[in-house]
């Protein structure tokens, strides 16, 4: 006898024949699944904020604009790499995943949401500069976009399965 898992559409955590995720462990791999990805953010973007720093060059291995894109007057600001703008980033999710995961608090959900947006515009905004300013593309870059992009999704996705983690707003009337 084979075993088979089916899926049910109206909840994407649910499969049958013995692989049934339910409501806290689904909940714990969502969370698992962010901090994976902000991890690996982090590590991205502390490659290029240690290359920057050490002024060293960045190697491409799949596109050729990197150190284009790594030496432009955008890649800083007032003097600091953007990589380490990004690194701190990741590492703030993965602080704010950790702390979800630990306690569950109701406003954790909320910061979540306000730091993935932000790193979401920014990389929109970099994605932008290294299109039609620079024109060139580094893949480190696209990498750190596609991660703080899935970040913010998640966050989403997190807070609309999970509504009771975050506070409703009552109005005072």
């Amino acid at each position: 006898m084979s075993s088979r898992l089916y899926y049910f559409p109206h909840d994407p955590f649910r499969f049958r024949s013995g692989a049934i995720i339910h409501g806290a462990m689904s909940r714990r791999w969502l969370i698992v699944s962010m901090i994976i990805i902000a991890v690996l953010g982090a590590a991205d973007a502390g490659y290029l904020a240690s290359l920057a720093l050490s002024g060293k060059p960045l190697v491409c291995n799949f596109l050729e604009g990197c150190q284009t894109v790594a030496t432009s007057p955008y890649s800083r600001i007032f003097g600091i790499p953007l990589a380490l703008f990004g690194f701190f980033f990741y590492i703030t999710a993965v602080g704010l995943l950790v702390g979800a995961l630990k306690n569950g608090s109701r406003l954790l959900p909320r910061l979540l949401i306000a730091v993935t947006f932000l790193g979401f515009i920014a990389s929109l905004y970099f994605m932008y500069l290294q299109a039609f300013v620079i024109r060139s593309w580094c893949e480190y870059c696209i990498f750190s976009a596609i991660s703080s992009s899935l970040l913010f999704i998640l966050a989403i996705f997190y807070t609309m399965k999970y509504p009771h983690a975050v506070p409703r707003i009552e109005s005072s009337e």
